[in-house]
């Protein structure tokens, strides 16, 4: 995956890496529970976008597994993609719980999450925040206690226009840094760690403040990045055993009230940079360029009309596309 653009994308292609993603879940583990789960697909051929793949997996992966767990019972989720105008319109529907008014109306909150009820909530400000940086929207069509949810997602597609379909990065970063990003939720780490590496930075990831602490004092990283809210060790108890292992660490802790925080508070905390969720590519690449300036002996980076060269970075393995129907 070229790190300086968005390429071109068969979203069909995407859309079933993300069933294939999701099996165990839907298949395997439902199974075990006894439930039955059937995926329909009604898919129209040849529609291309210009995306970032492994982000868009991650949105309809994420969708699949809320609608799976608003399935107690088992049902059937539905999922088609359509072109409408200049536009590719995604329906995934599910025959779950349903939502209430409340829910519809904070589900893509950061924080808000209603796990014990109807599966949704964690993670969908992700996904909000991964259809708009592909210029797109996402919406709830519809929702009825004990009837079910639809969302609705559109994308531009390369037929449309493309000028505010922005590319990931007009060239590369003056300065390559190595980031350590800590959160709990396997979303949101995985879609930061991937808008790191897109933004043409080293990632790696961890699950929890031990992990990282361990990842720490085995490799030398420019910038941690943590969240706040995380069982048993939280972030800023995280930030405190860094410092006290590195005092000049660079950390930067992710926080739903980040504009809230002033320049005492940081330095009260004990970290370098308080950043508002939720984050998305521009957010990342602004808090890399306020921690690491360019000097004036940095070199220039590469202007849009001189795109930065391809790496050759190898995509993360997926399973199988399943190819019969479901």
């Amino acid at each position: 995956m070229k790190k300086d653009a968005q390429e071109r994308t068969a979203l069909n292609d995407t859309i079933e890496d993300a069933i294939a993603q999701a099996r165990p879940l839907w298949k395997d583990q439902a199974n075990q529970q006894g439930r039955h789960i059937m995926i329909s697909k009604e898919l129209a051929p040849a529609i291309n976008i210009m995306g970032n793949a492994a982000l868009l997996r991650s949105a309809f992966y994420n969708l699949l597994k809320n609608s799976i767990e608003a399935m107690p019972e088992g049902g059937t989720i539905a999922i088609s993609s359509t072109p409408v105008e200049n536009m590719a319109r995604i329906l995934i529907s599910d025959t779950g719980t349903g939502m209430t008014e409340e829910t519809k109306a904070k589900v893509f909150d950061q924080f808000y999450t209603t796990k014990d009820t109807n599966g949704m909530g964690l993670g969908m400000s992700s996904v909000l925040t991964i259809i708009k940086e592909h210029g797109g929207e996402i919406k709830i069509k519809e929702s009825a206690l004990g009837k079910g949810t639809t969302f609705e997602i559109n994308l531009p597609t390369l037929t449309a226009k493309t000028a505010e379909v922005k590319a990931v990065s007009a060239g590369g970063p003056a300065f390559k840094a190595k980031i350590l990003i800590v959160d709990d939720e396997e979303m949101l780490r995985d879609v930061g760690q991937s808008m790191l590496k897109l933004i043409g930075h080293q990632a790696d990831s961890a699950a929890s403040a031990d992990e990282a602490m361990h990842m720490i004092r085995n490799k030398q990283y420019d910038l941690v990045i943590t969240d706040i809210g995380m069982p048993r060790k939280n972030g800023w108890a995280l930030a405190k055993e860094i410092k006290a292992l590195n005092p000049a660490q660079k950390i930067a802790v992710l926080s739903g009230e980040g504009a809230a925080y002033s320049d005492e508070d940081k330095k009260d905390k004990g970290v370098d940079f308080i950043v508002s969720k939720p984050c998305g590519m521009k957010e990342f690449r602004e808090l890399v360029q306020e921690a690491f300036p360019p000097s004036p002996a940095d070199p220039v980076p590469p202007s849009p009309e001189k795109p930065a060269p391809a790496t050759t970075d190898a995509p993360t393995p997926l399973p199988p596309r399943e190819k019969k129907p479901s």
